[in-house]
């Protein structure tokens, strides 16, 4: 199959994906025996741009 178009979205253009991103962090940092985020209020409180200095400041 050849695609002819990409779709990219991001932050809620098409899909709100905060849900998924705090799921996806707080299993890290549970892996890690770290304090979960608690709210959406945490989530944003940490997301920055880039993405990888969110990692960092959460001590990955």
């Amino acid at each position: 199959m050849k695609y002819t178009h990409i779709i990219w979205d991001f932050n809620g253009t098409i899909l709100n994906d905060v849900d998924a991103g705090i799921k996806s962090i707080n299993t890290l940092l549970a892996r890690r025996q770290l304090p979960l985020l608690e709210s959406v209020d945490a989530y944003k409180n940490i997301f920055t741009f880039p993405i990888l200095d969110d990692i960092s400041d959460l001590y990955f």
